[in-house]
């Protein structure tokens, strides 16, 4: 066999060409990419990853609420509550600690179970929503305190303080009164709590009126009033339904009409008039003594009366009623007369001008009320300069 020559180079830079041969085909490995297991999104780090699952996946909060109302960190429960009314979201996980017991696991049925036996003490709740792809947590605290009255607490409550209200005035003095007459009633803390709501209301209406006003300044009225709505919004009663929406109509708030109409219609219907002052008088007439066809009564402070009782003569479009012309004009030199009532009184007499055609005088009542969301529309429509 024959031979050709070859230049024979040293064995390092053999080998060192082999290598640059290999180098130059090989891929380079590709770099870790770590997938969302959300929304299938790479990144490249884990520290990018979990920043990218907290802020575009936030985790949903626990969420603990009774019928349409979302439950606040810390609740005082006054009435009785109903197994459906109880929602639980976004909480796998609930511990619950028992009247200052320590805290122990329970499943949604058993704390549902409790929520409704339970009429006094406190129930502290955690509810823990935890993802395992990311290991996250979300935590709500409750702390629910329960003071639910026995219903025979509350009727004989209701019977002292209708008894009371029907003998004597509006007055500090009555509440006082009042308060003495329900003792039996009022050792539980519920019920204590209940008939110190009505004393409330009867102090505010009584400061409302300018009695004691030495002790207390007319501004306190709208503080004894909240102290009583804030009892009494939770009970179902006539009475306590009755009083809210009279404390609201004070204060105010409209909103509720439809409800105060059930119990007290005149205040339900006055109420629709400041909610809704262009539907009113655009709409028909109300017809005579409508609002007056249920015999629930309420005590009231005067002035409130004498509005609501306006208020009504204005539905039934009666503008020209000697009524009327008695009673309206003079609310403004009411004392004292708080700025609640001031507005309204001259929506009141905006209405009674323009029901007779007297736009001229009506604008200064529609100018005093301009700032008031419920009558914008209604002074834009005849104010378009404002």
């Amino acid at each position: 066999m024959g031979f050709i020559d070859w230049i024979q180079e040293p064995a390092v830079e053999r080998i060192g060409q082999f290598r640059d041969r290999q180098w130059s085909n090989h891929t380079p490995p590709p770099e870790p990419k770590f997938r969302c297991s959300l929304c299938s999104q790479e990144f490249p780090t884990t520290r990018e990853l979990l920043s990218h699952s907290r802020q575009s996946h936030p985790l949903s909060l626990p969420l603990l609420s009774l019928g349409s109302e979302l439950l606040l960190s810390t609740t005082t429960i006054r009435k009785p509550i109903n197994r459906d009314e109880i929602l639980i979201e976004h909480g796998p996980e609930i511990k619950i600690a028992v009247d200052g017991d320590h805290y122990h696991q329970i499943s949604k049925e058993k704390l549902s179970q409790l929520l409704v036996e339970k009429k006094h003490g406190r129930v502290d709740i955690r509810i823990k929503n935890t993802r395992a792809c990311d290991d996250s947590h979300a935590f709500s605290n409750y702390h629910i305190y329960f003071r639910v009255p026995s219903k025979s607490d509350l009727q004989a409550i209701d019977r002292a303080f209708t008894q009371t209200m029907a003998k004597l005035p509006i007055a500090v003095s009555s509440a006082n009164t009042f308060w003495e007459s329900c003792i039996d009633h009022r050792k539980a803390i519920a019920s204590s709590d209940y008939a110190n709501a009505l004393s409330n209301y009867i102090i505010g209406m009584a400061v409302k009126q300018g009695d004691q006003m030495k002790a207390l300044s007319f501004d306190r009225f709208k503080d004894k009033f909240l102290e009583a709505l804030e009892v009494l919004r939770h009970h179902d009663t006539p009475l306590a339904a009755g009083i809210s929406e009279i404390v609201r109509f004070n204060l105010n708030d409209f909103t509720n009409w439809p409800r105060a109409s059930e119990t007290l219609p005149a205040l339900g219907a006055a109420a629709s008039f400041f909610q809704s002052p262009v539907t009113a008088i655009d709409g028909p007439a109300k017809p005579k003594g409508a609002a007056l066809n249920k015999t629930s009564k309420c005590p009231v402070d005067d002035l409130t009366e004498r509005i609501i009782k306006a208020s009504i003569i204005i539905l039934e479009k009666r503008y020209d009623d000697n009524d009327l012309e008695t009673l309206l004009p003079p609310l403004l030199k009411w004392l004292p007369l708080g700025e609640y009532d001031r507005l309204k009184i001259h929506a009141l007499l905006a209405a009674m001008h323009m029901g007779r055609k007297n736009i001229h005088l009506a604008e200064p009542h529609l100018r005093a009320i301009r700032s008031e969301p419920n009558f914008k529309l209604w002074v834009e429509n005849n104010l378009p300069s404002v």
